[in-house]
């Protein structure tokens, strides 16, 4: 049975006593860098070069910034050398990048610069914005396109037919697949985010969101229902149970892709970034919506099918009123979620805001979306102002980042003898879980125990002291961490 740590109004009962510990303990995050993400997104808006990308790089490392994020896979094109893309037919590469590999050359950077790099794969929405040159893909296979219901024909419907792919297409899907796959088994990528926030498919009435009917979503919705037509359903009484189908299929779609890459490499970390459509109508979470993308969440971060969610700036500009946003977010996405903003950055000092937050809510950071490409006087202005003291990627190692936020505890509360104890103890017991988590029922009874004393700080029966909010940011956040190593343990 897995030993229980603590429990409210009592002692630790199953560990030796801190006096004998506290000497030995030299905690690991004493010792540890400051865990905190600073993302840097590079986007697909221009095309790039090879001395284009080294300033990229180079002004993000200057900044301060320790985690970039380098398209792989973007409006249908690679961004490096692809076998799988040749044996589909299609060119290797993005042909305005032919004659060198972007994504070797990113690694390399990066590499030097002590910088993590993360995949960022735009798969399922071709929108002209983000492309550099005109994808072939769906002109190769047009069978793989979103396709509107015959009743709802327009030009709008059309116009997303060229931009969309069908997203619960199985060849599709495993043609996606085979590219990431491709790419994480030969390029150091520590990470891989898929991009949802501009997904095809939509909940709502067929007149606004009139998706998708192509012949792989009707004959897979008639294998599933006993010969059911997918469009004669969707015109009459039964739209609730095609969009319940499209939202299960979509589910699985995501679960595929990360069965597929975590097969290639099982450390490799897996995040999406989601519209947060949430912050609408919270009011109503149907699914006929038209704003719904039929992708839930929170259930997919409480199964662990996301290691963490990043919520899109919805091209929102990053202001004062991001803290009101957060609280939305964590109203809608849970206790036990991992997720971060991304920040939609005018200037250099709008990062004030974002820096403001970090210290206020349970998260482990936040990645910067720059309307422009940073120069040498705002790398340095970065610098300067925010990003002084040297950060590690926290998710890089969720168990040590645990470790730390614990310990900060710790710390700050030497004079509290029983939640001094407590952290004492269930940091020895996380410092086994190093340099990999290989306890999936320990990490559980850890978090747990954490989400009590949470509980029991909040509800003030942990007396007498004067629990700060910075403690509860802190316990929360480790929480999820300590989760996150589970997740690992189980992958």
């Amino acid at each position: 049975m897995a030993p229980v740590l603590w429990m409210p109004g009592s002692t630790p009962r199953s560990l030796p006593p801190i006096a004998a510990t506290l000497k030995p303990l030299a905690s690991a995050a004493s010792r540890t860098t400051l865990p905190q993400t600073r993302g840097y997104i590079i986007n697909m808006v221009r095309s790039i070069s090879p001395d284009w990308l080294r300033l990229e790089f180079d002004h993000a490392a200057a900044a301060g910034f320790n985690l970039v994020l380098f398209p792989v896979l973007n409006n249908g094109w690679t961004l490096f050398p692809s076998q799988t893309a040749r044996e589909y037919g299609l060119g290797r590469i993005n042909p305005l990048l032919r004659g060198w590999d972007p994504l070797a050359e990113a690694c390399r950077l990066a590499r030097e610069r002590d910088q993590l790099i993360w995949g960022y794969a735009r798969a399922f929405n071709f929108h002209p914005r983000y492309a550099i040159a005109e994808h072939k893909l769906l002109h190769h296979y047009p069978e793989w396109r979103l396709r509107a219901h015959r009743d709802h024909h327009s030009a709008r419907s059309r116009r997303n037919e060229l931009w969309h792919p069908c997203p619960i297409n199985p060849d599709y899907r495993r043609h996606v697949a085979d590219l990431l796959t491709e790419g994480v088994g030969a390029y150091p990528l520590q990470g891989l985010v898929f991009y949802y926030s501009s997904y095809g498919l939509h909940g709502g009435p067929l007149a606004t969101s009139p998706f998708c009917f192509c012949d792989s979503c009707k004959t897979q919705y008639r294998e599933a229902h006993g010969g059911a037509d997918l469009e004669l359903d969707a015109a009459g009484e039964r739209l609730g149970q095609v969009r319940a189908w499209q939202q299960r299929m979509s589910h699985e779609t995501l679960g595929y892709l990360r069965h597929r890459i975590l097969r290639m490499r099982r450390t490799l970390r897996l995040l999406c970034r989601a519209r947060p459509f949430w912050r609408e109508n919270p009011t109503r979470p149907d699914l006929t919506r038209d704003d719904i993308r039929l992708m839930d969440w929170p259930a997919l971060l409480a199964q662990g099918m996301v290691d963490e969610l990043l919520v899109d700036s919805d091209e929102e500009p990053v202001g004062p009123w991001l803290g009101s946003r957060l609280a939305a977010d964590y109203a809608c996405l849970g206790d036990r979620a991992l997720f971060s903003p991304i920040v939609s950055l005018e200037t250099a000092l709008d990062l004030r805001h974002a820096m403001r937050l970090v210290h206020r809510y349970p998260i482990p950071g936040f990645y910067a979306e720059f309307q422009h490409t940073l120069d040498d006087r705002e790398a340095a202005l970065v610098r300067n102002s925010f990003f002084d003291d040297p950060a590690m990627v926290a998710e890089t190692n969720p168990t040590v980042t645990a470790i730390w936020l614990l310990d900060q505890v710790r710390l700050r509360h030497q004079d509290h003898e029983a939640l001094s104890s407590l952290m004492a103890d269930t940091l020895r017991i996380l410092t086994r879980q190093l340099p990999l988590p290989n306890d999936f029922q320990l990490l559980q009874v850890i978090e747990q125990n954490l989400a009590g004393l949470e509980q029991f700080i909040r509800r003030r029966r942990l007396e007498p002291a004067r629990i700060e909010e910075e403690t509860l940011r802190q316990l929360g956040l480790a929480r999820r961490f300590v989760r996150l190593a589970a997740l690992d343990v189980r992958a």
